[in-house]
């Protein structure tokens, strides 16, 4: 129905008109529909998964996780760059040691937000799905090291921003078409063709600041996501760290959350109340 971006400008509009302050109240545009035209063919994903309880990596690791997935074609990766990899590397792992004499490819699909790249922009407060697949494939060979995933994110992003800022008509096609190819790849995922793996960042998303007139919120969170092979990065509470909700099929889930390495980093179901 909508995305990260709409649901976070929907949140502020509603806690502004809840607590009085009108002057401050945005008025949603819902005008997208005549951009994306509506699909027909929308494809459910099979059930009969496992859903772990959001781990939480601090500043402090997110910090020495950076310094790790330092790579040459990213000097600098962002937090929602190496916390992808991170969790990348260890889900393909725990799906590669159900069969490790046939070790599949591998693909992570990001979503980024293209409003701002339209010409003319969307405004921020455009309601629908604006998201543009980032697409970076891993293939059965390479090795499953933290820096080199995130090169592959890197080169991904590179091949991204290629068309970034493009006319409506052009990149809207383009985002048909991507997400078409997008859905296909994630009805392949429990193939063997290849493992592919979805993962959307809800950071820097104002879920924090929603105030309806009794405080900010002690923890805000998605609640459940329910889609096989999905992981969805937030904001942790000091708006510093990440927590990330990882959704696999049982057996995955099973060694992926007893990994000692992810474990360095990751503290697993935190209280939110700390």
């Amino acid at each position: 129905m909508a995305d990260a971006a709409s649901f976070g400008t929907f949140l502020k509009a509603w806690a502004h008109t809840a607590s009085g302050n009108l002057d401050a109240v945005i008025v949603l545009d819902f005008g997208i529909a005549s951009i994306f035209p509506a699909r027909d063919d929308f494809q459910t994903l099979p059930p009969h998964i496992y859903q772990l309880p959001p781990p939480q990596i601090s500043a402090a690791k997110l910090n020495a996780l950076k310094v790790k997935a330092t790579v040459a074609t990213v000097p600098q990766p962002n937090r929602v760059q190496a916390v992808s990899a991170l969790i990348w590397k260890y889900v393909v792992a725990a799906s590669r040691s159900r069969s490790p004499t046939r070790p599949r490819p591998s693909a992570l699909v990001l979503s980024a937000n293209k409003r701002a790249c339209l010409v003319p922009p969307l405004p921020e407060w455009c309601f629908g799905n604006v998201g543009h697949p980032l697409v970076a494939n891993l293939d059965d060979e390479i090795e499953m090291d933290l820096a080199r995933l995130v090169g592959r994110i890197g080169e991904g992003k590179l091949e991204l921003g290629k068309n970034c800022v493009a006319t409506r008509p052009e990149i809207c096609s383009s985002i048909m078409e991507l997400g078409k190819e997008q859905v296909g790849m994630m009805g392949m995922s429990g193939s063997e063709e290849v493992d592919v793996y979805a993962h959307t960042s809800w950071c820097r998303m104002p879920w924090y600041e929603a105030d309806f007139g009794w405080g900010k919120p002690t923890w805000a969170t998605i609640g459940s996501v329910g889609v096989p092979n999905v992981s969805v990065l937030s904001e942790a509470r000091d708006e510093e760290g990440i927590e990330v909700w990882v959704c696999l099929i049982e057996q995955d889930m099973a060694l992926f959350q007893s990994t000692q390495n992810l474990l360095a980093f990751a503290t697993l179901n935190p209280s939110a109340l700390n």
